[in-house]
């Protein structure tokens, strides 16, 4: 009776005992099917980190702001793929090891985008040169870190397993309470019985353990190299030793057009371009002499639709293996970046805007040809071109306008010149032109003539017809072994003094034109130094009404009171002050002080009308954008009214941009300023433009008064002048009265106002001031007329 109790119960412990088997089983076999999320991770973090990489590079040569903004979206859309597959993996963890692995990988990955944040505004001010240094350089040592970190994890999962520990520890805790079971039946069923059972069940969980941990590791190998290759941005090749194609990674298809099935058994030397297949056998030699060794190399390789491809191919010998049993050929489609090293190149050495070349690849040229002539006994020329009165267009039309002119300039200076002849933009407004294998030296100055009558065309900008011109320095090559930076400064000397003669001019560089340069040099540093420390002094010229003989206005003229050189003229100083910019503080000081000294005559002696002060204003100082708010602040500051300020600009500054010329003066004639064209007949002005524009006063140039009566031409001038302004309703001062006669003549035919040496040179304040007490002292009309009868 109690055998067969015995019988039932240990019946009953064996049921159960299969019974939990069973569900153990089941669990393992669901444990050694599941996939691996931890993987699949890394293989998407991967793929969008090197397109992330691939795309620093497009937005770096791309010069379009579309293809920009497109990158730009790019790289959005890649980083939020990269922290997605992060915070997938992260979701995986079990372990310290695969968080602290996890931990560097962010690190790495969050020190390359610090860097792409820090060279991407290099990229968008295609300053590529340093963008280029940085993604070549610190970037690309850092995204390599980033990628050996993942290779890390990725053999770490495979030899530990994640995820899947938790689950054998689930049923590692169902064996031992199946032990735990079976170790009580063996108390009540016996010892024996017991110890069989679990010995059993020990042996089955250890069977079933390696089994999984073999079959996920194979696993894990075989998907994570599926995933690489699948996804590989690179061609895999394998070469066996005749040189037969035995495979070909799936990416084939999609960068050279061929399946892996139509590549798999040709000759891998049939696709390398022949200009290089000599180098590929070379190549290909040098890794089978040392296998397991990589080697590298660039060859072109034909692609399905027989274009060329270059490519950046590593070869490895992998004969030894013999799953392999050839040489693993990784191929690398470097064609855009050879494209883009080539425009690097071109952008280094030519001017973006306009095309041309730049100041490196003149002097290189220039180089050459210096060489060139001194071997067959010719000479070379160098143009120096500096266009005049080009910052006016830029203030006045914009610099869109600004750069539209200098792309028209260059394209008509490329039509002047041969094809052995280099044009080259050094920047801003300066052009150079290389003339080479010349023979005569007036050669260079007979260019140099083509050149400006092409340049004297006006432009189109913006529906306005704008007047350019250039000042030209040339430097003709003696055959004395100039250097390249001599010429190019000879030339610029010669440029700057062609520039002092009156612009729209071509100088010949000569020796001496360096002591004039030194000379200029010195004079620009004292300049600086007189306006900062009070040398500058102002003289006045009284302009008389000729028809009531009193001194209705006084035109200021600035002086420099030289240390050494004594009292120097305007001529000497205000065009080098108007080329260095130094004429913006030099003009707002004249302004000053002119309005200040003529409201201290206003209230000491008071006329009606007022006391009229003319200043002169240089066409730099017109283009500034606050001309007006500066005069406004100028008059407010020393009670000066508006009515009592007469501006003067000269006739040829108001047909550089007539539109803009005419808006600013309506606002000057807005504040109540006067305003007057000085040297009236010298430039190229109509009556239409005269028209259009709010002057006060035309004044007549002094070369045109000096010749009344003298040359019929002068008299028939003068009279058209001043019928052309009573046309127009505008008063009329002559300048350069020095005789009776000429006083007379020009009372005669109805000029107004009048000044001259005749009247009074201009004299300083004090001397001014004994005129303005005692009015007498100018000579007047009625006694020249009297003398005269």
């Amino acid at each position: 009776m109690v055998f067969v109790l015995f019988l039932i119960l240990l019946l009953a412990v064996s049921v159960v005992a299969v019974e939990r088997m069973a569900q153990m089983h089941e669990v393992t076999t669901q444990i050694v099917a599941c996939p691996l999320p931890a993987t699949e991770d890394l293989v998407r973090f991967n793929s969008a980190a090197r397109a992330f990489r691939t795309t620093d590079y497009r937005y770096l040569v791309t010069a379009d702001a579309v293809g920009k903004r497109s990158a730009l979206a790019r790289f959005e859309v890649l980083r939020t793929e990269v922290d997605k597959s992060l915070v997938d993996y992260r979701g995986t963890i079990a372990y310290r090891e695969d968080r602290n692995h996890y931990d560097q990988l962010v690190v790495d990955w969050r020190r390359y985008v610090d860097m792409h944040d820090a060279v991407l505004p290099l990229s968008a001010a295609d300053n590529i040169p340093a963008a280029s240094k940085q993604m070549n350089g610190p970037m690309r040592d850092c995204f390599l870190g980033v990628e050996q970190q993942a290779a890390a994890m990725a053999d770490w999962n495979r030899r530990v397993g994640i995820g899947l520990s938790q689950q054998e520890d689930v049923a590692f805790k169902l064996s031992k309470m199946l032990v735990f079971g079976l170790f009580l039946a063996a108390i009540l069923m016996g010892g024996a019985a017991s110890l069989l059972i679990t010995r059993s069940v020990r042996n089955m969980l250890l069977h079933v353990r390696e089994r999984q941990l073999a079959q996920e590791a194979l696993r894990a190998k075989e998907q994570l190299y599926k995933a690489i290759v699948a996804n590989a941005s690179d061609v895999i090749l394998i070469v066996c030793a005749d040189g037969t194609v035995t495979y070909a990674s799936p990416s084939v298809a999609e960068l050279w057009g061929y399946s892996p099935a139509e590549l798999k058994g040709t000759l891998a030397l049939d696709m390398i371009h022949p200009d290089d297949q000599h180098r590929a056998q070379t190549f290909f030699g040098l890794a089978g002499d040392a296998p397991a060794t990589n080697f590298s190399g660039e060859l072109r390789l034909r692609s399905a639709n027989d274009d060329w491809v270059t490519c950046e191919v590593v070869a490895n010998d992998q004969s030894a293996e013999a799953a392999v049993n050839g040489i693993v050929m990784t191929c690398r489609d470097i064609t855009e970046r050879k494209l883009f090293e080539e425009q690097l190149a071109h952008q280094a050495f030519h001017d973006p805007l306009s095309g041309l070349p730049n100041r490196s690849l003149f002097l290189d040229r220039l180089d050459r040809a210096l060489l060139r002539a001194s071997t067959h006994g010719r000479s070379v020329a160098v143009m120096f071109l500096d266009l005049d009165n080009f910052k006016v267009v830029n203030d006045s039309l914009g610099h869109d306008s600004g750069d539209e002119m200098l792309v028209e300039v260059a394209t008509r200076l490329r039509a002047c010149v041969r094809s052995q002849d280099t044009v080259a933009r050094l920047g801003g407004d300066e052009f150079t032109i290389l003339l080479e294998d010349i023979v005569d030296p007036e050669f260079a100055s007979e260019m140099a003539s083509r050149v400006a009558r092409a340049l004297n065309t006006p432009v189109q900008l913006k529906g306005h017809e704008v007047h350019t011109s250039a000042s030209i320095g040339v430097a003709v090559s003696s055959g004395r072994n100039e250097l390249p930076g001599d010429m190019l400064r000879d030339a610029d000397t010669a440029m700057y003094q062609a520039k002092a003669a009156g612009k729209a001019h071509h100088t010949v560089f000569d020796p001496t034109m360096n002591e004039r340069a030194n000379e200029r040099l010195e004079m620009e540093g004292e300049l600086r130094r007189a306006i900062d420390q009070g040398e500058l002094r102002l003289h006045y010229q009284p302009i008389i009404n000729l028809e009531s003989g009193t001194v209705t206005e006084v035109e200021a003229l600035v002086r420099w009171e030289h240390p050494v050189r004594g009292i120097m003229p305007p001529m000497r100083f205000i065009p080098l002050a108007e080329e260095t910019g130094l004429i913006l503080p030099l003009g707002r000081w004249v302004l000053e002080e002119s309005c200040r000294q003529a409201r201290e005559w206003q209230l000491e002696f008071p006329t009606t009308p007022p006391l009229t002060i003319g200043v002169n204003i240089s066409p730099r100082q017109f283009a500034q954008s606050n001309l007006v708010s500066e005069v406004s602040r100028v008059l407010k500051e020393t009670g000066l009214p508006a009515c009592s300020l007469k501006l003067e600009i000269t006739e040829s500054l108001m047909m550089v941009n007539p539109e803009a010329t005419r808006a600013k003066l309506m606002a000057l004639r807005d504040l109540g300023v006067r305003l007057a064209v000085d040297d009236f007949g010298t430039g190229y002005s109509s009556m239409a433009y005269l028209s259009r524009f709010p002057l006060d006063t035309l004044k007549i140039d002094k070369s045109f008064v000096g010749g009344l009566g003298e040359q019929a031409e002068a008299d028939a001038i003068v009279r058209a002048i001043i019928t052309l302004a009573k046309t127009l309703n505008l008063h009329v001062t002559s300048e350069g009265i020095e005789t009776a006669d000429q006083l007379m003549r020009l009372n005669d035919l109805g000029s107004d106002l009048g000044q001259g040496f005749f009247f009074s040179r201009p004299l300083t304040s004090s001397a001014l001031h004994e005129i303005l007490r005692d009015p007498d002292r100018i000579p007047r009309l009625a006694d020249t007329l009297a003398k005269a009868a």
